[in-house]
């Protein structure tokens, strides 16, 4: 998300400037009554709550960024997953 601007849709139909993935969205609308495709602060709401209830799961900002990117399942996360978290957090 770091890299988008709030009309970019992914290649896996990511929206917002938080490229909120449709499965995520169906996710955060389910759990929290938020769409958070509905306007830019229902999208910072949405990807926060991901993010708070990723690190309260793992203890981790680092595997929090890392499953916002990449999802929760490891297997999963290639190469561009991997770059996403030092880029983000500062640490390259």
């Amino acid at each position: 998300g770091e890299r988008s601007n709030a009309d970019q849709v992914s290649e896996k139909g990511a929206r917002t400037v938080y490229q909120i993935t449709p499965a995520t969205r169906a996710g955060i609308q389910r759990l929290y009554g938020i769409d958070p495709w509905s306007s830019p602060q229902a999208a910072a709401e949405g990807a926060a709550l991901v993010l708070r209830d990723s690190f309260k799961r793992t203890g981790s900002w680092d595997r929090a960024v890392t499953e916002y990117h990449g999802g929760l399942d490891p297997k999963g996360w290639g190469p561009r997953t991997r770059a996403y978290t030092p880029r983000v957090m500062g640490k390259l």
